[in-house]
């Protein structure tokens, strides 16, 4: 009897030690930290890197072993933030800054970079610095759709992740799913989806199947492809979010054949109408431009003519537009481009 009490008490007392060593850890990356605002590859800040900062600064709050210094509360070292220009590490930080940053309590910084160089997806470095020494506490990257980006709820369950291997705390799909929904024992065929590949059930069909560039600053929401079979057109619906400065959006017509459909077998169809923010415009020399504020969606579409319920899915559809910041003139004509998109006839 003794010797069974012993050994419970020594498993006890090594759980216990174990559960400790973990907090210890953990603490040691992320107490006391400070999330430095993330620039992109270029080491500029835009809407994405916003967004992903304060997503993994919320991340990192929700964690009980972290201590997160709240940026909103340290309205000095905000303006001297906002004063510097891409800082990407504690070397890189004038002595006004780190001393700042101390006074505050701040014992580490966390940096972020999102690489948005590639066409589909953008790349998330983390990387926490102990402010005293500079020395690299913890490092770890993920890559994220800029799907992912727009939709908050895959995004958030992403950056959830990383900065929980970031700081070494176990993370499961399932927490992230019941903190969101609320916790159900007796829900079954509960859907769960990795990192970068979210669960797409109800999302629309063909929603990978677009590139637009990243250095646009704009990211879409792909949505329905949609035949009409008594008219023989073809309507692809989709949404532009700006996650850029305050902008004018102009969505302009077929100049010399730039927007256009063509079907598996090379068949190529020709611009009938369009629409942007519930306005829609026909011929081929028509343009349609609205305000585009950031942070906001624009709803869109291009309808193609003369295309027969035969064809079942378009290989490639090429859309133009451009935008201005507000006082600017219009840039360069820039491309969305749809493929292998399955067309639901009507």
């Amino acid at each position: 009897m003794k010797k069974h009490l012993f050994i419970s008490l020594l498993v006890a007392l090594s759980t216990n030690l174990f559960a400790q060593t973990r907090v210890l850890r953990i603490q040691s990356k992320c107490r006391n930290i400070y999330v430095w605002d993330f620039l992109d590859q270029d080491k500029n800040k835009n809407r994405t890197t916003n967004d992903l900062t304060e997503a993994v600064e919320e991340a990192l709050t929700n964690i009980d072993d972290c201590f997160v210094l709240q940026r909103r509360n340290l309205a000095t070292l905000v303006n001297h933030a906002a004063a510097e220009k891409g800082i990407n590490s504690v070397k890189e930080m004038r002595y006004e800054i780190t001393h700042a940053l101390e006074g505050g309590g701040a014992k580490l910084v966390l940096f972020g970079v999102v690489d948005m160089s590639a066409r589909d997806a953008c790349e998330v470095k983390l990387r926490v610095e102990d402010l005293t020494t500079s020395r690299i506490i913890s490092a770890k990257s993920t890559r994220i759709l800029y799907a992912e980006i727009a939709n908050i709820d895959n995004r958030n369950r992403v950056i959830k992740r990383l900065v929980s291997e970031l700081v070494g705390k176990p993370f499961t799909e399932l927490q992230t799913v019941q903190s969101r929904e609320g916790f159900n024992p007796y829900r079954k065929n509960l859907r769960i989806s990795s990192p970068g590949q979210p669960d797409n059930s109800s999302a629309a069909p063909n929603s990978r199947n677009f590139t637009l560039s990243p250095k646009s600053g704009l990211s879409l929401i792909m949505g329905t492809c949609t035949g009409d079979a008594n008219n023989q057109t073809v309507t692809i619906n989709f949404t532009f979010i700006n996650n850029i400065a305050n902008l004018v959006f102009k969505l302009p017509a077929s100049y010399g054949g730039a927007t256009f459909a063509s079907d598996m077998d090379g068949n190529q169809y020709p611009l009938s109408y369009f629409s942007l923010g519930g306005e829609t415009d026909k011929g081929i020399y028509g343009e349609l431009d609205k305000q585009f504020f950031t942070g906001t969606k624009l709803r869109a579409s291009i309808t193609f003519a003369n295309i027969l319920p035969s064809v079942k899915k378009l290989a490639v559809a090429k859309v133009q537009f451009s935008k201005a910041f507000f006082g600017q003139n219009y840039g360069d004509l820039e491309d969305l481009t749809f493929r292998d998109l399955a067309i639901n006839w009507r």
